[in-house]
């Protein structure tokens, strides 16, 4: 559930800044906040861990154009070596990274990485403002840190669809996280993800739309072969000769294009495949499925060697992290 972080309306009026200001030096993405001269804040932050990704919720009551800065010190301080999906739900934002900067309105997105230094500022809508921060491990989404940087600082629009769809289940998370159980933490992580994937998908699409370059199609390319092998993790036969059947490519630049984006198609298929089995032998749903059965569903036929690879992966063994997860 969703837990308060801080609530300037536990301070004093003149101690809320400067205690709001300590708590977003102290976070994992730090950064250093201003304020308009004798402004009274009135600001409200909650987080929580969705899985691997952390939700953050900050909504301000009042009338104060707030500014942010993360400037080259304090990544070098603390950087968690992540991506942030940033979602506008009321007031006006903006964030300059890299050259760009849009300025998300309500309901509209932008993608935001953590190694490098941006500024930004946030101003009310009749006294109110509230922006949503999903912050997510660069390997978290099946593609390529490489393409997800195309879309940094990159206004997306949130009224219409997959876009959209992702600002409703953001909202969604938000009034209903009180009542999910841990395993139902896990299963919305996973649709979150998902429909992160489906955004970056859908907007790399766009581009290529926009620029029909070789690099443009490529990217393309790339995110439907992510896709494609999502969907079939459980396929067996899935191997690099049928993906690149099934995308009309050869082998030889089906190889290439994973090894641009510093990875191998097995090695994907392998890091995919046993994230889904960390999530099901953590899911009570499967609590009474044999870890080798859960192997086999996501494509690993040899249980022993499986074991080997999850131990090797997250420094525990399968049973243990299932006996961890569930007791």
């Amino acid at each position: 559930m969703m837990r308060v972080v801080f609530c300037s309306d536990d301070l004093p009026v003149a101690e809320r800044f400067a205690g709001f200001r300590e708590v977003l030096a102290g976070v994992d993405v730090p950064v250093d906040v201003r304020v308009e001269r004798d402004a009274a804040i009135r600001v409200r932050m909650s987080a929580m861990a969705l899985g691997r990704i952390d939700v953050a919720s900050i909504v301000s009551d009042d009338d104060a154009r707030l500014e942010v800065d993360r400037p080259a010190r304090l990544v070098r301080r603390s950087d968690p070596d992540a991506f942030r999906l940033l979602v506008s739900l009321r007031g006006h934002t903006e964030m300059t990274q890299g050259g760009r900067s849009p300025a998300l309105e309500p309901d509209r997105l932008a993608f935001y990485d953590t190694s490098r230094p941006f500024h930004g500022w946030r101003r009310p809508i009749d006294g109110r403002s509230h922006l949503v921060m999903l912050t997510f491990p660069r390997g978290l989404l099946p593609v390529p840190p490489n393409l997800v940087r195309r879309l940094v600082g990159v206004p997306i629009l949130g009224d219409r669809g997959v876009a959209a769809l992702m600002v409703d289940v953001v909202k969604r998370v938000l009034t209903d996280a009180a009542g999910f159980t841990a395993a139902d933490t896990v299963r919305v992580s996973t649709v979150v993800a998902d429909l992160m994937t489906a955004v970056l998908g859908h907007e790399l699409g766009r581009d290529a739309v926009r620029a029909a370059s070789s690099e443009s199609r490529r990217r393309v390319l790339r995110a439907g072969i992510q896709s494609y092998v999502q969907q079939r993790l459980g396929d067996p036969e899935l191997t690099p000769a049928t993906i690149a059947a099934a995308h009309h490519i050869s082998p030889r630049l089906l190889h290439k294009l994973f090894q641009e984006q510093g990875t191998t198609v097995a090695g994907s298929i392998r890091a995919a495949r046993l994230e889904r089995c960390r999530a099901d032998l953590a899911d009570p749903l499967h609590a009474a499925c044999p870890a080798g059965q859960i192997a086999a569903r996501w494509g690993f036929a040899n249980y022993a060697h499986f074991s080997n690879l999850f131990r090797a992966t997250y420094g525990v063994g399968p049973r243990d992290w299932r006996h961890h997860r569930l007791g």
